[in-house]
């Protein structure tokens, strides 16, 4: 097309630059048999351009898309990280003023990086461990509440077995009456075992840390009874026990730092 462009201006400027009283027949004909020609290539001409000019845009347009995209993609990582600092710091609200052992013991906060698959020996990995004083059999709360025991420690991180786990076993008593048992998971609930016959629990028992054997201490809330779970002619009573805090919902806890 530039090919024939560059013809098209070739034959008029040499019919301009020769004496019109030679060519003023010859360059009147000539312009009318090349206007036609001539509006055509403009046309085209001006088309090219305007292909390439739209081209220009597009891909102005494709790099303002990018950098909006980009912007996005910034706006909600800040927004992600926004909620988690919220989320955070209302756990840290919840437990100020919370009775009893958390109130007057060191703790660290971790978050949950891992969970097993195992349905019945349910364990979670922090991102805590040995640097940060987490020791082996050091409760983990969340919101002033049990939800489960460190079994192992490395530098920078450790294993959490909560206390739905079925592998699980911490000394326990009723808070109204002191009378000891041993609370147990299945798996994915939670009992009270070990209670004596005979002995009236009654539903919305609290259950608390007895503090007796290993190093979780005395007076850290369960949760509540729920019913019983154990037949008249079993030796001892068990009873279901609602965990105060989930240990299935919790995205992060906090480690007392025990000393054992």
């Amino acid at each position: 097309m530039l090919k024939r462009l560059g013809v098209f201006f070739g034959i008029l400027i040499l019919l301009f630059i020769i004496p019109i009283s030679w060519t003023a027949p010859l360059r009147d004909i000539t312009v009318q048999a090349v206007k036609p020609l001539g509006s055509a290539l403009i046309r085209q001409n001006t088309s090219f351009f305007n292909t390439i000019q739209s081209l220009r845009q597009i891909g102005t347009l494709r790099d303002q898309n990018l950098k909006l995209e980009q912007q996005v993609v910034t706006l909600q990582q800040t927004l992600a990280d926004k909620q988690t600092v919220e989320r955070e710091n209302d756990a840290l609200r919840k437990e100020v003023g919370v009775t009893g052992v958390t109130q007057t013991t060191e703790k660290a906060l971790a978050h949950i990086v891992l969970i097993s698959d195992n349905p019945l020996d349910r364990t979670v990995t922090v991102d805590i461990g040995s640097a940060e004083g987490i020791k082996p059999d050091q409760p983990a709360v969340s919101q002033g509440a049990l939800v489960g025991k460190v079994v192992s420690v490395r530098q920078h991180s450790a294993v959490i077995r909560l206390i739905t786990s079925n592998q699980s076993r911490i000394q326990v008593w009723l808070s109204n009456n002191r009378e000891k048992g041993l609370l147990v998971g299945d798996g994915n609930s939670v009992l009270l075992t070990n209670i004596t016959q005979g002995v009236e629990v009654k539903n919305d028992s609290i259950v608390e840390t007895s503090g007796l054997g290993g190093s979780v201490p005395q007076g850290i809330l369960v949760g509540e009874t729920t019913g019983l779970a154990s037949k008249k002619s079993d030796l001892s009573q068990s009873f279901k026990v609602k965990p105060a805090q989930d240990p299935f919902g919790i995205e992060s806890v906090f480690i007392l730092l025990t000393s054992g």
